[in-house]
């Protein structure tokens, strides 16, 4: 913190010349953090979700989080105006992004009907997609809600931000290569979504089937019988 109050003052007001604690190397910030719902957490997520005790505005904003890859504060601020139903596409001015890159991202099915649902059942004036009976949603109330959430669903050690994370690991399990991954994450470094490559089983099965070959090889076998085995057991 002393070290951002400093670099204000040098770069936006001119105040100093230089920062003291510039040379003071801090600690290393873990952010290889990833946790995502398995199958049966995804059930029990979705059947709290339906619980009279829960917002209704909660399910929702899950839904399209799961179906988006995106952040929380994105979802929040997302207005009617960034939601094109039409083009099936959620625009987010580079502004709004942490990276400061515009993002388009095409919407699935359940996304698309969730928007559809949303805009059909719009009772109020506000722009935003996502409010509580007209009032903003802010970050504590969201994430009171959804902790409350996960607790009826007995699900331990997940964030709202996991959900991203639950996002970027589907894909990467069903195969999707990283690159894509990041654009739709809007990743602006690729190295941020490396975190995820260990999650392709189609890659881990090409790299095992090294030994497939070899004991082949040992065996015999002619070289047109070597390979891996066709299909992938889905994940989920």
């Amino acid at each position: 913190m002393l070290r951002r109050m400093f670099n204000l003052a040098i770069k936006k007001w001119k105040w100093v010349k230089e920062n003291p604690v510039s040379r003071i190397e801090l600690p290393q910030v873990n952010n290889e953090r990833v946790r995502y719902l398995g199958e049966a957490e995804y059930q029990s997520l979705f059947r709290a979700l339906e619980h009279d005790t829960i917002p209704s505005w909660l399910k929702p904003i899950v839904i399209i989080a799961l179906n988006t890859g995106l952040r929380e504060s994105n979802l929040l601020k997302l207005k009617w105006t960034s939601v094109n139903l039409f083009s099936r596409l959620i625009t987010i001015e580079g502004e709004r992004m942490k990276n400061r890159e515009s993002i388009g991202l095409p919407l699935t099915q359940e996304a698309f009907e969730t928007f559809r649902a949303l805009q059909r059942g719009k009772r109020t004036d506000t722009a935003l997609v996502f409010h509580d009976t007209g009032k903003e949603i802010y970050p504590v109330k969201l994430q009171r809600g959804f902790r409350k959430a996960c607790k009826k669903a007995g699900i331990e050690n997940f964030r709202f931000h996991d959900l991203r994370h639950t996002f970027a690991s589907y894909l990467r399990q069903r195969g999707v290569d990283l690159h894509t991954i990041s654009k739709l994450l809007g990743h602006k470094d690729i190295r941020m979504t490396q975190r995820y490559a260990h999650l392709s089983v189609e890659t881990l099965r090409e790299a095992i089937s090294v030994l497939d070959r070899t004991e082949g090889a040992q065996k015999g076998a002619q070289p047109e019988s070597f390979g891996i085995e066709n299909g992938l057991t889905s994940c989920f």
